[in-house]
């Protein structure tokens, strides 16, 4: 547990609390509350304004060599929790990738769809033009045949032949 002041330690060396980012890869408020707590083997040593914290780096003994284990073990959890970092930053990274594919593509779809609207009301004023001009292409006819019909018939009826029954 931590204590006020430096135990009999004192022939283990120790460091103060603002150097656990670089030595334990833990924020050095993190460290100071585990110190404080009794999770990261150390000491307190109360100052006039703010209390002082220390915790140990290395140990003789062999209580502090399971203590440096509990270290070793906090720069491995360190190690671990960085690895989970990369791979979520990667899959993050992937993630944004087909994000950005399904955009391009749903972009894609809906150009496409404009187009076919587009076309589609093109063919549609086609056909209504080809209507009216088969419809006066129509009474183009019925007026060549009107006239074709005044030409050929004969005055008398009974000119006409009779088909065969």
């Amino acid at each position: 547990m931590a204590g006020i002041s430096e135990p009999a330690r004192s022939a283990c060396a120790f460091t103060p609390a603002s150097q656990a980012k670089r030595l334990l890869g833990i924020d050095p408020r993190t460290a100071r509350k585990r110190i404080a707590n009794g999770e990261l083997p150390g000491f307190i040593t109360p100052g006039d304004k703010v209390d002082h914290y220390f915790f140990y780096t290395d140990s003789p003994t062999d209580n502090a060599n399971s203590e440096g284990r509990h270290v070793g073990s906090v720069n491995s959890e360190v190690t671990a929790l960085r690895e989970q970092l990369d791979a979520a930053n990667q899959s993050n990274s992937e993630l944004h990738n087909r994000l950005a594919s399904t955009e391009a593509k749903l972009a894609a779809a809906e150009e496409a769809k404009r187009v076919l609207l587009a076309t589609n009301s093109f063919t549609i004023d086609a056909a209504k033009k080809i209507r009216a001009g088969s419809e006066d292409l129509f009474k183009a006819v019925e007026l060549q045949r009107d006239l074709l019909a005044q030409f050929i018939t004969p005055d008398d009826l009974q000119n006409l032949p009779v088909p065969d029954l």
